[in-house]
């Protein structure tokens, strides 16, 4: 029972990540054709959200590897992942 609750929490995370990085590169584009996109504050959020949006891809292919668990603290696992971090985008 214990190798499938790892499998499902494995999933749950790759898919959290997945729609994370979902939700950037769409707040990115929209950034990117908003009015006063050639402002270089706009151009920088941009920028850091695709950036933010590669670097969880790249975690997406460690957790593949199931090399992710050893990085995730122990108590992300003991809350089933429903903490909900407040998240702020800043533009």
């Amino acid at each position: 029972m214990s190798e499938f609750r790892g499998v499902i929490e494995r999933a749950a995370f790759t898919t959290g990540i997945e729609a994370a990085r979902q939700m950037a590169l769409t707040a990115a584009v929209t950034i990117e054709v908003c009015d006063d996109a050639r402002e270089i504050r706009q151009q920088a959020a941009a920028a850091a959200l695709q950036g933010f949006a590669e670097g969880l891809r790249s975690l997406s292919h460690l957790a593949e590897d199931h090399a992710v668990t050893a990085l995730l603290p122990a108590s992300s696992f003991a809350l089933g992942f429903r903490h909900k971090p407040r998240a702020r985008v800043l533009v």
